[in-house]
């Protein structure tokens, strides 16, 4: 005679040999803890992927902002040196213009003391020329006499 008891764990089996004895057979009823774990398993499978695939966007966005920003730098960097390089070249020739105004200011004071020279030699000449004719006169005219004669 075989009895069935069914629970929702497991199934017994019991049996009653004609020898009076009974054997008890138990069956193990199929586990849904594996269907629950790979359900699981699938849903962060997919949580993980959705991540991955917002990450990666990310990733892309944040590559594209950083080039933009480095593109970015590198114009100002660029902007800033030639505005650098037009500064000093003003400062430069601005420079020029000063030494050549200073050579230009040399140059007129040499002239000018070269006529200066030249004027302060002719009147020297003149001078020792009129020196020169008063000593001739003089040499030329007898001394007066202090005597009444």
């Amino acid at each position: 005679m075989s009895n069935l008891v069914s629970d929702d764990e497991a199934t017994v089996q019991t049996t009653v040999n004609p020898d009076g004895t009974t054997t008890r057979v138990v069956h193990a009823a199929p586990s849904r803890a594996g269907y629950w774990i790979a359900g699981l398993v699938a849903v962060v499978a997919i949580i993980a992927v959705a991540y991955m695939v917002v990450s990666r966007n990310n990733q892309t966005a944040d590559a594209n902002a950083t080039q933009a920003a480095v593109s970015n730098a590198y114009q100002q960097g660029q902007t800033q040196g030639q505005i650098d390089a037009a500064s000093q070249l003003t400062a430069a020739q601005q420079a020029a213009a000063a030494q050549t105004a200073q050579a230009q200011a040399a140059q007129s004071q040499a002239a000018a003391a070269q006529a200066s020279i030249a004027q302060s030699a002719d009147a020297a000449n003149r001078a020792a020329a009129r020196a020169q004719r008063a000593a001739d006169r003089s040499a030329d005219t007898p001394p007066p006499s202090d005597t009444p004669q």
